[in-house]
């Protein structure tokens, strides 16, 4: 991976869980997440009225050392934490303390981290409480964090138009601070939102070396996917793009790989041993990097962009269930 790419990239706690991408439901539960709430069902915290901030901290402590396996699983872990950290806050009386400045911050973590479950104004609510926190903080890479995944939480949520509140507010917030580095990147990895609606442009090598450009496809509806062999949730959604390749090709889907593989040979191995049949984007002269990444602020991967027949871009984060739904909505299926 380019060392810009590297720069760009900015680690979430989240991303340990990444490899499931169902969609949240803000209104109905899926049932991924109601085998999540079975899972940890013994996992009650504390009665507010009897328990003392020792016992909640404890509480937190014993949530933390369970390993999610999906993303509802973290979801259902940090809404305990949540409210533990919440009625902490409550409880205790100096607010000065180490001990309540910990507890505003892990509600504010795990709030975050949650903030795809939230309905909109919950949302909207929660991205105030974290701007009005960062404003009283001398800002560093943490916060960095924390402000990524509200933004990141507001995508994967579609919450487009306040996603892009929120990389606006949050990168003039860390310019005004002297962290210019910090709010470049901000601000770049807020432009793929700004995608939504508008055409995106496309052109490179294939793997073979021939030219392309995305305009050859207009009229289709197009899945273009920036990933990596070396990606673990990259390679966990190929099952799902090529079961539904099969599905829509003749209706008119297409997919459009562009590989950030450093190692061409890892590449050429993978494409082989899987017969991928779309095309894959990677400049032999140039391996690793792509114009689009900076462009459209591509910060981690996988990164899959869903275009319809008009050449608009409908979808920033068309993986798992969400790519079901939206080809479904888009060419017919079951």
């Amino acid at each position: 991976m380019s060392n810009r790419f590297t720069r760009l990239s900015i680690c979430l706690v989240v991303a340990a869980v990444m490899a499931s991408s169902a969609r949240a439901e803000n209104k109905e539960k899926s049932e991924a997440y109601k085998a999540a709430e079975k899972r940890f069902a013994k996992l009650v915290a504390p009665e507010k009225k009897e328990a003392s901030v020792g016992e909640f901290t404890e509480f937190i402590a014993e949530v933390r050392l369970n390993r999610p396996r999906s993303m509802e699983e973290m979801y259902v872990l940090q809404s305990k934490i949540k409210q533990a950290a919440d009625a902490m806050k409550v409880l205790i009386e100096n607010k000065d303390s180490v001990e309540y400045k910990e507890a505003v911050v892990d509600s504010l973590t795990a709030g975050s981290l949650i903030i795809p479950t939230l309905d909109k104004s919950a949302q909207g609510s929660h991205l105030e409480a974290v701007m009005a926190y960062l404003k009283k903080q001398d800002l560093a890479l943490g916060d960095v964090r924390m402000a990524m995944t509200v933004c990141q939480g507001l995508e994967k949520a579609e919450s487009y138009k306040l996603a892009a509140t929120a990389y606006q507010e949050f990168s003039g917030l860390f310019e005004e601070a002297g962290l210019t580095r910090y709010a470049k990147a901000i601000r770049s990895a807020g432009a793929k939102v700004k995608l939504i609606g508008n055409r995106m442009i496309v052109r490179g090598v294939d793997f073979e070396g021939e030219e392309f450009d995305l305009k050859s496809l207009e009229g289709k509806v197009v899945l273009v996917d920036f990933w990596a062999t070396w990606c673990g949730p990259c390679i966990a959604e190929y099952p799902n793009m090529l079961k539904n390749y099969k599905q829509y090709k003749s209706k008119g889907f297409e997919i459009v790989g562009i590989s950030l593989d450093q190692d061409r040979d890892a590449l050429a191995k993978y494409l082989e041993n899987k017969k991928v049949p779309w095309v894959t984007l990677h400049d032999e002269k140039h391996p690793g990097k792509h114009d689009a990444v900076e462009k459209y602020g591509i910060t981690g991967i996988p990164a899959m962009f869903l275009i319809n027949r008009k050449g608009r871009v409908i979808s920033i984060n068309a993986r798992g269930d969400s790519l079901d739904r939206l080809l479904k909505a888009e060419l017919g299926g079951k």
